[in-house]
């Protein structure tokens, strides 16, 4: 996890996150992470099962490394806001999709590493979304950010938002608390702005000037009577507003749903993430009848994903990994497990055991080890069963705070609480 560095001498805000589009280079005993000027995409796909993995472990193990590294991706969370700013009271909440301040040397945790953003500053943009230039952002200074803001990760991210309450009270690192509070915030605005423009995701332009794409990606869809993504509305509605106003999203599950899937994966991860988000953010909320809903619905997807790979007909945009992450963000949202999915599960983590620790992957485990020989390297590992990302939201299984007592267990929580992490 990196993005600004907290070895930083000028003490601007640190953070880190889950990136794409980096590769790990070694030279001479220096490791470089770097930035490919196509830039990242969608970092909160990734980086949200580890906020909420972090959490659940800093819940089950309090540990001061475990705390901090939930802080640190809290934070990031934070700085897609804050790098959106363009003067210190600037009077637009918006949304980067990725930023890149200055390259700088790292030396956190222990570890020396050298972050290389030069490559995007700027980098190439890509028709979805462009590099724009923000010169007096109020705590990087000079930098460049990718400006339209997709739907892909926001139910991502806003589940994980809603999954923190099990964290919250809980830090004891000076600063945590009240950066959990500010993430909060910068979110509940960012909510409202976009409830406020018609369900649209603003941004910035070339000439740093606030506008509303065009683009799909920047709209929340409805197709005639159908609110296809009512469960995303519905998520932000309740974090920024904590009362649904006029939106009823029932299950979960439009009529279109089922048709929005089929058109492309992307599309079926984003109705399923928002859904989940929503659910979670109706519990923090403490709207229990729309929760209860919500819940249904999501039972009611892993019946029918169920039922489909039992008949030998999966959706086919779905991978195994992809509907790994269905079972574990529903349990921890508050769905009762069947032995079915359990043995789904079962089956899905015995795959990720034997590939994530098949020798290939051992020198991207061990990128800072003096051993390791120069060359450019993945930034993670190569896997089957789960999402590498996702591995530690697991957890929730034992320390998620709305997890359901009446599910089959997918871990041995006793066993998993007296183990002592390594490091």
């Amino acid at each position: 996890m990196h993005g600004f560095p907290e070895s930083d001498p000028q003490k601007r805000f640190w953070y880190g996150v889950w990136w794409s589009g980096v590769d790990v280079n070694v030279a001479g005993g220096k490791v470089t992470y770097f930035h490919e000027p196509g830039g990242s995409d969608n970092d909160g796909i990734g980086s949200s099962p580890l906020l909420e993995g972090s959490c659940f472990a800093h819940v089950l193990w309090p540990d001061p490394r475990i705390e901090h590294l939930t802080h640190k991706i809290l934070r990031g969370y934070s700085s897609w806001v804050l790098a959106m700013e363009r003067s210190a009271n600037d009077p637009d909440t918006l949304m980067t999709r990725a930023s890149y301040p200055t390259s700088i040397q790292s030396d956190d945790d222990g570890v020396s590493y050298f972050i290389d953003y030069s490559k995007n500053q700027p980098g190439i943009d890509n028709g979805a979304t462009d590099y724009v230039h923000i010169a007096n952002n109020p705590i990087w200074g000079d930098e460049w950010v990718k400006n339209k803001r997709s739907k892909d990760d926001i139910g991502h991210m806003f589940r994980a938002v809603a999954q923190l309450d099990t964290c919250d009270g809980t830090f004891t690192e000076a600063g945590a608390q009240d950066d959990l509070v500010e993430l909060r915030k910068l979110y509940q605005m960012w909510s409202r702005r976009v409830e406020d423009d018609g369900w649209a995701i603003a941004t910035l332009d070339a000439n740093d000037q606030v506008f509303i794409p065009p683009d799909e990606l920047a709209h929340f869809a409805t197709v005639g009577t159908a609110d296809v993504e009512c469960a995303g509305k519905l998520a932000l509605r309740l974090f920024g507003r904590r009362t649904p106003g006029d939106l009823a999203c029932g299950n979960g599950i439009s009529s279109l749903d089922a048709a929005a899937t089929a058109a492309g994966h992307s599309n079926g991860n984003i109705l399923r993430s928002d859904h989940e988000a929503a659910t979670g953010h109706a519990l923090l909320s403490a709207n229990v009848d729309i929760a209860q809903a919500l819940v249904a619905g999501l039972a009611q997807r892993l019946d029918d994903m169920m039922n489909a790979y039992a008949s030998g007909n999966p959706e086919p945009f779905l991978t195994p990994e992809d509907a790994a992450d269905v079972i574990l963000h529903s349990a921890n949202a508050g769905v009762p497990l069947t032995w079915r999915e359990v043995a789904f599960m079962h089956t899905q983590i015995d795959l990720a055991h034997q590939t994530y620790l098949d020798p290939s992957n051992d020198v991207v485990y061990k990128t800072f080890d003096p051993s390791t020989p120069d060359g450019s390297y993945l930034f993670q590992p190569n896997g089957q069963g789960l999402h590498f990302t996702s591995i530690a939201a697991l957890l929730g299984q034992c320390a998620a705070e709305w997890r359901n007592p009446a599910s089959k267990p997918v871990l041995d929580c006793d066993k998993l609480r007296a183990w002592t992490p390594v490091f």
